[in-house]
Order: C-alpha cells, then sequence, then structure tokens
C-alpha cells in the first residue's frame, strides 16, 4: 500500500526496526523505470529478520499480479501440498492462530463447511479453504490447493483391505443423496492398512460381502460364510479328442 511501483536497496535498521527501500515508478515503454526516492515504511514488526523487494539484484527480480492483502488475519498451512498421489491422502488444514476457524469446500457448488478433523481424498479434487478468527468476520484470503490421483475412485483401494476407498467413504458417485452403500461401509477408513474395524476376526471385506456390520463385534457371519483371503488352487487342463 505504501510503497511505488518497484522497489529495491531494502534496508532494516536502527533500533527499533525501520524498513527503508529505493522506489521507483513505470514512466513509459521506452524509459521503463524512473523517478527513484528513498521512502521509509516504517517501523518493522519486532520478528522481522528479513524483506523482499522487487528487485533483489541486477539480474533477479521478483513481481506479483496479485494486488496488496494487506494485513493478514490468519495464515493457514496445507499438508500435503498440491499434487499427483497414487493412494487416498489425508489433508490437513493448520491455522498459525490456534482461535481460528477454517472454513474449506470440495467443490464449488457445494456450502463451506467447518474445518474439525482431516479430509480424506481419492479422486481429483479442488480444495479451497480460508480462516477467520471468532468473534470478528474478518476472513482470510481464500487459498486453493489441486489433487490429482492415478487411478480412477472404484479402482482406489488404498490400505489393500479388498474394498474400495469409495465403499469405505460411502461415495454417492450418481449423485442421488444417497450413500452407494447407505449405512453399512460407509465411514470406513480407506488409509490406514487396518482390514478389520471391529477386530472381530471377520475382513470388513468378508462382513461388506455377508451383510453383517463391520462397526460391531457382535455381528459378525457364520463360518460357512468366512472369505478365505489370498486363496487359491490348481487347475490341471488335458487336451482330449472331438469325439
Amino acid at each position: 500500500y505504501n510503497v511505488g511501483q518497484w522497489t529495491s536497496n531494502l534496508l532494516l535498521s536502527g533500533a527499533p526496526t525501520q524498513v527503508k527501500v529505493t522506489t521507483e515508478h513505470f514512466l513509459n515503454p521506452d524509459r521503463g523505470l524512473g523517478q527513484p526516492a528513498v521512502t521509509s515504511l516504517g517501523q518493522a514488526d519486532a520478528s522481522a529478520k528479513f524483506g523482499l523487494p522487487n528487485q533483489l539484484s541486477d539480474s533477479m527480480s521478483v513481481f506479483s499480479f496479485r494486488p496488496a492483502l494487506g494485513d493478514e488475519v490468519v495464515e493457514i498451512q496445507v499438508s500435503p501440498v498440491s499434487g499427483k498421489y497414487a493412494k487416498a491422502i489425508e489433508v490437513s488444514l493448520t491455522p498459525s492462530d490456534a482461535g481460528a476457524q477454517i472454513f474449506y469446500r470440495t467443490d464449488a457448488s457445494t456450502p463451506w463447511m467447518l474445518y474439525a478433523a482431516p479430509i480424506v481424498l481419492f479422486k481429483d479434487t479442488e480444495l479451497t479453504f480460508y480462516g477467520q478468527i471468532p468473534p470478528s468476520i474478518e476472513k482470510s484470503p481464500i487459498q486453493t490447493v489441486t489433487y490429482t490421483f492415478e487411478d480412477s475412485p472404484s479402482g482406489m483401494d488404498s490400505d489393500l483391505d479388498g474394498v474400495p476407498d469409495f465403499v469405505e467413504l460411502g461415495l454417492d458417485q450418481d449423485n442421488n443423496g444417497v450413500p452407494d452403500y447407505q449405512d453399512v461401509g460407509s465411514g470406513l477408513d480407506p488409509v490406514t492398512t487396518r482390514d478389520d474395524s471391529d477386530g472381530d476376526g471377520f475382513s470388513d471385506l468378508n462382513e461388506l460381502i455377508e451383510g453383517t456390520n463391520p462397526y460391531s463385534a457382535s455381528d459378525v457371519p457364520s463360518e460357512e460364510q468366512r472369505l478365505e483371503a489370498h486363496a487359491g488352487f490348481n487347475w490341471v487342463v488335458e487336451p482330449l479328442p472331438l469325439d
């Protein structure tokens, strides 16, 4: 807000620390920058040790196409960063102020939701979020991170328990308001390697197939219904004459 169109020669000096820069303005395409002047920007924050002007050296410059943001309400760190992933991920949002609230959404057509726990993602998603510190209504700038995945939702089984991620999360692929597995299966954890959520000796996949509850150790399939995981058999093929 207080500098010209270009800055260089950043100087932090004095006690308390004062900030000074050389400012310049764009004159025209032929003359370029001009009207240099040393400009005081006032006192620096007590924790400030460095600053970033536009012209770092004769051969290196930095410029942003975004307007100045002013004072940040709260800063939000996101982990993991944008990128392409081979399996489902849990995205954590951490505010710089412990009293801040974070609101997010994974689709521009859905309402903002209050962040309370890591967000599990398993399909291509553009995640947007912002923060605010109640009771103030001031909000931080909206940030956007993009995640893509190597496989489709129906082919992704991140914890290798035999249950696709979209089943464990209760994905509503046809957007009819009802999860694909309405009660049983929805809410299982697709990221961990646990395949028996209630510890009853039957895998979540086995219970989903037989219609029992994978959350309840008292609701289990019978021994005759036990699914033999990784079972196999030998098949001998012998050619015979046509007659």
